[in-house]
């Protein structure tokens, strides 16, 4: 594809349009992470006038709460696909998107591309952090945080049957699995999350790691702009919702207490390809396959997700968290 597409898009849950109005005209820029990966893949080979659908699985703590935890379906018409190097428009579009010259702009979308992959390989090395949090701490969790975080996933759970009873999803092997066997696996894997949770929350208190109010609004704009031509009214939504609010600072700082310890631990650096990179790990643990890791991917979703902000500290078999493993691998 080019370097710039021009795609309009809608969205649908259920079947049910949630925009009115189709977002039209968006300019996307490949391996650009305004539109969910399942999306961008669906896109690969398509041309302009081509329509294609998607189902992106959103996070639970998604700031929009109409689509937070939905299997949500992208219906995305190609307009357009520009090449930079040979559109004769480049520099206007650059001029367009408020930079100088055609070059400014190439050498942000390499940017932009590069930060993306930076995120990328924190992601993976926070996932592999929480893993060997979860080999090395074994305390008693309150049940209550357990029985709400299962609670969520089972809930996505039981879409993803009704959407495969309905031929809305391609077959799923696992979701055959007797459902007590179901229950428990993911029952473990919100017990993990949870413990997960209080640990960080409990390194953060332990160490004065706090968010300024600056971050939480960088972040609530940074959301707001997930939804092109509507930020303005969606970042107003969302300042007035103060579980949104909330729900933002406590993954900001559950992100602070990661990059906290990472500093204290032994990184190996790791040279691999961009394919790799994107590669879902082999061990992952998702919903029905879906982007929506419950398994510690980049937010645990436990502690730090509103379901307890003042929630009781890890036990006492927990006090040496602020003992940083000594080795993490990227």
């Amino acid at each position: 594809m080019g370097d710039l597409v021009v795609v309009d898009y809608t969205l649908a849950i259920d079947g049910a349009e949630t925009q009115p109005d189709p977002v039209e005209g968006f300019r996307w820029s490949w391996g650009a992470s305004h539109l969910p990966e399942a999306v961008q893949a669906a896109l690969v080979g398509a041309d302009a006038g081509e329509t294609r659908t998607a189902v992106a699985t959103l996070a639970d703590d998604h700031p929009n709460p109409d689509l937070a935890g939905h299997s949500v379906e992208y219906t995305v018409t190609v307009k357009e696909i520009q090449s930079l190097a040979a559109a004769p428009e480049g520099e206007a579009l650059a001029k367009e998107l408020g930079l100088e010259t055609l070059d400014e702009l190439r050498n942000a979308l390499r940017s932009q591309h590069q930060n993306e992959l930076s995120q990328l390989s924190r992601a993976r090395l926070k996932r592999q952090l929480l893993d060997r949090l979860s080999d090395i701490f074994d305390f008693p969790v309150p049940q209550r945080l357990v029985d709400m975080d299962f609670d969520g996933i089972w809930r996505q759970i039981e879409t993803a049957k009704q959407r495969q009873a309905d031929g809305e999803a391609e077959p799923d092997p696992d979701l055959d699995k007797p459902e007590e066997d179901l229950r428990a696996e993911y029952r473990a894997i919100a017990e993990r999350r949870v413990r997960l949770g209080l640990l960080l929350a409990h390194l953060g208190r332990s160490n004065g790691i706090t968010v300024p109010d600056e971050a939480v609004n960088s972040a609530l704009i940074r959301e707001a702009m997930q939804f092109p031509g509507h930020e303005r009214e969606m970042y107003e939504a969302y300042r007035k919702v103060p579980a949104i609010v909330d729900q933002l600072r406590e993954r900001l700082l559950e992100d602070k207490v990661v990059d906290y310890i990472i500093e204290l631990a032994q990184v190996t650096d790791k040279t691999v390809s961009e394919e790799e990179l994107r590669r879902e790990p082999e061990d992952a643990t998702s919903i029905r396959g879906h982007a929506h890791d419950v398994s510690g991917g980049e937010h645990v979703h436990d502690a730090s997700c509103g379901h307890h902000v003042h929630g009781d500290p890890p036990a006492d078999d927990a006090s040496g968290a602020n003992d940083a493993p000594e080795e993490a691998s990227r």
